[in-house]
């Protein structure tokens, strides 16, 4: 296995939301373990403490397998809704044990739409699962896009 120092982010429109892949070691040529972590940040609760932002929830993915078809994938259905804002759904792993699902477009439950799209991740893994979901623009999409194809040039390195 060797060791990779890789990353890209998701971000949300508001800057409060994040989704951050961070490579942890490539163990074949078409398949890496990645930690992937979900954050959100809301403004302080306490009472006595200023309104400045704090973690709100953290949720951390120790270690998921990705294809590089999939992270490929991935960077193509977000180049592709650039062009014509259409919704898509993508599965990233689908190893035993884990499902890490991400879907991007219009949610009838979320303030969203064709052109500020939401973003909606599902996991199902051992004795956990979980759904997330925070609205993206196209400057998030350009963003994520662009960090991914720096990854996706070292893992084919």
């Amino acid at each position: 296995m060797t060791e990779m120092t890789g990353k890209f982010h998701i971000p949300s429109n508001s800057g409060t939301d994040t989704i951050t892949f961070s490579l942890l070691q490539s163990v074949a040529k078409a398949n890496s373990i990645w930690k992937v972590e979900f954050i959100t940040l809301f403004e302080n609760r306490s009472a006595a403490a200023d309104r400045r932002a704090v973690v709100e929830h953290k949720i951390t993915l120790e270690q998921v397998m990705l294809e590089y078809a999939s992270i490929n994938s991935l960077k193509i259905s977000m180049q592709q809704w650039m062009i014509d804002f259409e919704p898509f759904a993508l599965r990233l792993s689908s190893t035993p044990g884990q499902e890490l699902s991400l879907y991007l477009g219009p949610d009838p439950d979320l303030l969203s739409s064709n052109r500020k799209p939401a973003l909606v991740t599902s996991y199902k893994g051992i004795a956990v699962e979980f759904r997330t979901w925070s609205v993206l623009d196209e400057t998030c999409v350009r963003l994520a896009t662009s960090e991914i194809e720096t990854v996706l040039r070292e893992l084919t390195n």
